[in-house]
């Protein structure tokens, strides 16, 4: 299949800081500094150099290292993340030599979620729901 070609990343990162100055590295690092396990991954496919299609999943993993306050509420950079999943699908069609028209699909499956940031950021105020599905189409002609 050789029309068909398929990609992953993957990417980590936890770190601590040593709040006291005494060499004990104890205290987490904030979500603000800290993201969570991302995987990202596709699958495209192209036919006779015309038509290309390609389906991204993005999957986003949970991060939940610090303790809520006497209130019931975490500080700045320090709000539990949950995960989520992703699914975006992009098309483009070669209608002549200078024309391509072009579909696109974000969050195909209209996954309801907060972004990372409005989870770690643990403020009411910026506490907002990512976008749902969204169509886009695109015409390009080359002069």
């Amino acid at each position: 299949m050789r029309n068909v070609n398929f990609g992953t990343s993957a990417s980590y990162t936890e770190g601590k800081i040593d709040t006291q100055d005494n060499g004990d590295y104890d205290t987490f690092i904030g979500g603000d500094r800290i993201p969570p396990l991302k995987l990202v991954s596709y699958v495209s496919y192209k036919w006779n150099n015309k038509f290309d299609a390609r389906l991204t999943h993005i999957y986003s993993g949970d991060r939940n290292r610090f303790e809520p306050n006497e209130n019931g509420g975490y500080t700045y950079g320090k709000g539990p993340v949950n995960s989520f999943n992703i699914f975006n699908l992009t098309t483009n069609y070669q209608l002549t030599p200078t024309t391509e028209i072009g579909v696109g699909v974000r969050n195909l499956l209209n996954e309801d979620y907060y972004p990372p940031i409005s989870q770690w950021n643990a403020r009411d105020s910026n506490y907002i729901k990512a976008n749902g599905t969204q169509f886009n189409v695109s015409l390009t002609v080359h002069l």
